[in-house]
């Protein structure tokens, strides 16, 4: 699978293909969402091994420009990716998903955006579901 973006304006209008997705088949999308005026997609890059997968967000000002964010999506060789993306009740960017503890566990994570970067906080299996699974809404996010 390709990474390509499409975009339309508007109803009736056409669609037009955005840029700044690599023509790799090794990263998807799992998550799009427009928060404070600008367009955030989570997902993933899958590598070589079972255990090689690191979470992703791409940002786009209007929707055809993407390009990747920076952050601490990965440590070492632990495995994460992003299932939702939203807003935090103050308004600033958010993604959730899950990473692969020290242990081989897979946990909830958390990361919200801060001075253009974007930080990572591990979530105990008291914040979030022993699988790693969150989305914004179900259940909701604590930190």
């Amino acid at each position: 699978m390709t990474v390509s973006a499409w975009f339309r304006p508007g109803p009736g209008q056409p669609w037009i293909a955005g840029t700044g997705f690599r023509a790799q088949t090794t990263e998807q999308i799992t998550a799009v969402g427009h928060l404070g005026g600008r367009w955030l997609a989570g997902g993933l890059r899958a590598g070589d091994g079972p255990r090689d997968q690191q979470a992703m967000i791409w940002t786009s000002a209007d929707g055809l420009s993407w390009s990747r964010a920076d952050g601490d999506f990965a440590q070492d060789d632990r495995e994460s990716s992003i299932d939702d993306v939203c807003a935090a009740p103050d308004g600033t960017p958010v993604a959730v998903g899950s990473i692969t503890d020290a242990a081989g566990t897979t946990i909830g994570a958390l990361w919200i955006e801060q001075a253009g970067r974007w930080q990572r906080a591990d979530l105990s299996a008291e914040s979030g579901p022993d699988e790693g699974f969150l989305t914004c809404s179900t259940p909701p996010v604590r930190w």
